[in-house]
């Protein structure tokens, strides 16, 4: 291929079972791209998180990688992998690793990302800049988007909000992905913090449709995580008949958030 199309370049996965950088000190061709893809690592640190052994393990993963590729790149997922129904933040991860990455020699990255708004909304947009620009004010791309997204008046309170989500996945002494640690996150003293700031947010947009709707969409967002909470509690207490008609409302919910778009 070198030689017939010197200006190509081939990728390759460093994914599941060979996501491990080669330790015999082999070169790899330079038209070859290591995609590594850290699906079994942990999804609420940044790499390097000096509390997270994982994230920890994956720098020298990237290190190892980047001595054996002239090009790297990083192909990972925009959402809490196999969670996909409560707000979820990624917002400290992409401040961290994307500049990180392209600083140690990354020429692409591949986000796999969920179009859930409600759930997500920030860290999605800030992935995509900082995708474009490594070098870009994360703080004032942030700012930006929060008084654009839900308006000068509702913007800085769901600032704390979506920051308030973001802090406590980063605070997580926890590194298992899925919804094996939801519960530790939506506690009910952090849903009744979450619920004052939404509340609030709508009450401060009511007067533009759009923002008041931007922020609705949020409140349902978090509505999942109370009725996901309830769900829980139901099934740990045995109480399965309560538990059915809990999930019954949040699926009825979903399915009319998926018809409006």
């Amino acid at each position: 291929i070198a030689r017939a199309s010197p200006e190509s370049i081939l990728s390759f996965y460093c994914y599941a079972d060979y996501t491990q950088a080669p330790t015999s000190g082999i070169k790899l061709p330079p038209n070859l791209c290591a995609w590594i893809a850290p699906i079994r690592y942990c999804r609420y640190h940044r790499i390097g998180h000096p509390d997270c052994p994982s994230r920890r393990q994956l720098a020298g993963l990237i290190d190892g990688w980047a001595g054996a590729a002239e090009r790297i790149a990083y192909r990972t997922y925009n959402y809490n992998l196999a969670e996909v129904c409560v707000p979820y933040s990624k917002l400290s991860i992409w401040k961290h690793d994307i500049p990180y990455l392209k600083q140690k020699g990354c020429i692409g990255i591949n986000l796999e990302t969920l179009t859930n708004w409600q759930i997500y909304a920030p860290h999605i947009y800030l992935s995509i800049r900082l995708a474009y620009d490594p070098a870009a004010d994360a703080d004032a791309v942030l700012d930006d988007f929060y008084a654009k997204f839900y308006g000068p008046r509702a913007g800085p309170i769901m600032k704390q909000y979506w920051t308030a989500v973001d802090r406590a996945f980063v605070d997580l002494k926890c590194h298992s992905g899925s919804f094996f640690a939801v519960h530790l996150v939506y506690t009910p003293e952090f849903l009744k913090q979450c619920r004052g700031l939404v509340d609030r947010a709508a009450a401060a947009a009511k007067r533009d449709k759009t923002y008041a709707a931007r922020v609705a969409m949020a409140g349902e967002g978090l509505k999942n995580a109370e009725q996901y909470a309830a769900l829980r509690a139901a099934i740990n207490r045995g109480d399965f008949a309560a538990a059915k008609r809990i999930y019954d409302r949040l699926l009825a919910r979903s399915e009319a958030n998926q018809k409006t778009g």
